[in-house]
């Protein structure tokens, strides 16, 4: 599975949960933001060099540095639900990947 099929997943689970401004929000920058950059990437293949080089290019293309930590949240968001156990992709709510900060 790849990183943008497992985000496109997880937004079809939001609906009745969270505000229909937040889910607009969290679409937008999985459309426009976070996809573009790592959506292509297989799930448990993805590395903390992928992540961080996705921040660092978003602060390269112009934007704030608060900016690219609400992208961050947006990432971390799909495990932040689940224990300690693995998700059926294979991976955990401790991915490594989500430790690249920008």
């Amino acid at each position: 599975m790849t990183v943008g099929a497992f985000l496109d997943r997880w937004l079809l689970h939001l609906p009745g949960h969270i505000s229909d401004g937040t889910l607009d929000d969290y679409e937008d920058t999985v459309r426009l933001r976070l996809k573009p950059g790592l959506g292509r990437h297989k799930l448990t293949k993805l590395t903390v060099a992928q992540v961080d080089a996705l921040w660092q290019a978003k602060r390269k293309a112009g934007y704030r540095a608060n900016n690219v930590r609400n992208m961050r949240a947006v990432l971390g968001r799909p495990w932040a639900r689940w224990n300690d156990k693995a998700w059926p992709c294979g991976t955990s709510r401790r991915c490594r990947c989500l430790r690249a900060y920008p």
